[in-house]
Formats: C-alpha cells, structure tokens, sequence
C-alpha cells in the first residue's frame, strides 16, 4: 500500500509544477483552458491571442538571456493590464489572454505600446487577435483557434495590428486546408489547367508570344482564383511542384505545334521567388526542355528580382546557364497565373 501511495504521490508532483510556465509564471496552456473552461460559463468574455512577430531578432541580437528577460517583462505588462484573469504562455512568444474589460482596444493598445516600449530599438510588432465567443460557444480549444486565425489574419501586414474574428477567416482556412490535401490529386486528375494569353507587341500591335496560365477548375468548388492556390501553394511549399507541372504542360505542346508545323515564337512561364528556395530551378528546367526536345528560344522564364536575391548562391554558382542556356526575362511579379 505505501508503495502504491509512493507512486501517485511522485506522478501528481510533475503535474502540479506544468500548471506554471517555468520562464514567466503564467498559466501552461493545459491550466488556462482549465480556468477559462470554468469562467466562460459566468457570462461573455473576449479572448486576446498576442504573438511577437519579429522577436527571434531580440535572440539574434542580444540572445537567449535578454529574449527571456524581454517574455518576463511581456507577462508583467499582461498582468499589470489585464488583472487576475486566466491568461497563459502558449510557446516561444505568444500568449493569450481571457478578459472581461469594457474597453478591450483601448486596453490592447496600452499593453502594445508597453510591450513595444520594452525594446524600441527593434520596432517589436505586436499582433492581436481578438474573438468574442457567440452564445453557445463554450469550446475553449476552437475559441483560441479562431483568436489565433485573426492574429495570423494580418502576420506580415504593417498598417494592421489588430484583428476581430470574422466567419470568413474560418472559410478561408477550411479553403486552404483543402487545397494543400487536394494539391496532388489536382495535378494527376487535370484539375489544373494551362491555358495561353497572347502577347502583344505595343508598337505593331500583333501578336508576339503567348504566356501560359495556371486554372484550377475545381469539381467541388468550381473554379478557384490563382490569387487564392498560389500564396497558399507557395506557403505550403507546393508551388514549385505547380511551376514544373505547368513547365512540363508547356513543353509537351510546344512540342506537338512543331511536330504539326505551327508557327509560334515563344511561350513565356512564370516561376516563383519560392520554386528557388525549394529546388535547384536551373537543373529542372533543363530537364524538362531536354526531355521534349524543346529549343531555348522558345521558352521564356519570367522570374522576379526578389527570387535571384533570396538565391543567389545558386544562381552566381550557375550563371553560364542564363548566357549560353535560354533567355531569362526579369520583370514584376504578377501573379499571371490568373
């Protein structure tokens, strides 16, 4: 018997210690669904989803020490702000907070300015979500979601600190999930689609060239805007997949209208600043170009200035390519895949 009592004594101790965050002495995530799941049935409340976006550069700066000091100070100034309501350390450098307060902006700018106040050197941006439960909505895990769906709503945006949930984040993230579990299932049933759009010359008006175009005729949901699969394929780190599949399109027709003896001059494809972080571009392309046959002349690849600088090391190691290989057009990035 004082055996068995030995054990559950040393299993409750681990326990009781992961209800503090070891670093800041806020709640662990499992404690503050515990404290809101008991406070949510008082009455509406609004829950804060605050995420540091740039705070790996206090690390690099100044380094561990310092960003730990500097996430001590954040869970004072929550405290200080917020009182004694159930409000927690999720990772690294988010944290929630369930309140009640009248004024919830007015608030979440004072706890902005004192967090930002902190570390002015570094301009720290401060994101908020913010999701007041609807009636009904008790679910304390799908609450943070939606407060974090808010945050993550405006990640990257520097005219936006703050966001409301609204239904519409929900869709666009059900949307999203679907297009990276169907990405390959696309490419294999011919969802995708290339088409062409001419290119005119402005000074003779005719026809120059055609660009190639990416569709995705879903058979759920119909067609979608390449606005709307590329960024999410370029986040997923899908989109080179997308890029070589429609080189590869390009190619097989190029191949068939010479093989007919059609006349074409060019047809210009767009790759992503992404594809050349995710795969050696170069070789690919190559690749493809040989296996149809395809002379360089007739291929035109439109990159951005952003993609030779966020790999340069590829393409200074690869150079020789562009001059003796094919014909490389730098121009803006304009998502023409629409």
């Amino acid at each position: 018997m004082e055996r068995e009592t030995g054990r559950k004594l040393s299993l409750s101790l681990p326990f009781r210690q992961e209800r503090r965050d070891e670093l800041t002495g806020l709640s662990t995530m499992t404690a503050f669904m515990e404290q809101a799941g008991r406070e949510i049935e008082k009455g509406a409340a609004v829950f804060l989803y605050f995420n540091m976006e740039n705070f790996r550069l206090v690390n690099q700066r100044d380094g561990f020490q310092a960003g730990n000091q500097l996430l001590i100070h954040i869970a004072q100034v929550l405290s200080d702000i917020f009182g004694a309501v159930p409000m927690a350390r999720l990772n690294d450098d988010r944290f929630v907070v369930m309140t009640r307060a009248p004024h919830v902006t007015l608030e979440v700018e004072r706890a902005r300015t004192a967090i930002y106040e902190a570390e002015p050197r570094l301009s720290l941006v401060v994101k908020v979500g913010v999701y007041e439960p609807e009636a009904g909505v008790e679910d304390i895990a799908l609450i943070l979601d939606r407060a974090k769906l808010a945050c993550d709503s405006i990640k990257g945006m520097y005219d936006r600190d703050i966001a409301w949930f609204d239904p519409s984040m929900e869709e666009a993230l059900n949307l999203r999930t679907y297009l990276v579990t169907h990405f390959y299932e696309a490419l294999e049933k011919g969802w995708i689609e290339v088409y062409y759009q001419p290119e005119v010359r402005a000074l003779t008006r005719r026809v120059c060239g055609f660009e190639a175009l990416a569709r995705w005729r879903d058979p759920e949901r119909g067609l979608i805007s390449p606005g709307v699969f590329v960024p999410v394929l370029e986040e997923a780190h899908l989109v080179d997949r997308l890029d070589l599949y429609v080189l590869q399109r390009v190619c097989e027709d190029l191949q068939r209208i010479r093989r007919e003896g059609l006349d074409v001059t060019h047809i210009s494809v767009n790759l992503s600043r992404v594809d050349f972080q995710l795969n050696d571009m170069l070789q690919e392309v190559e690749i493809i170009c040989r296996a149809h046959g395809v002379p360089r002349e007739f291929l035109h690849i439109e990159i951005t200035e952003s993609a030779l600088f966020f790999s340069a090391r590829p393409c200074r190691s690869r150079a020789p390519w562009h001059a003796a290989r094919g014909r490389t057009r730098s121009s803006r990035w304009r998502r023409r895949r629409s």
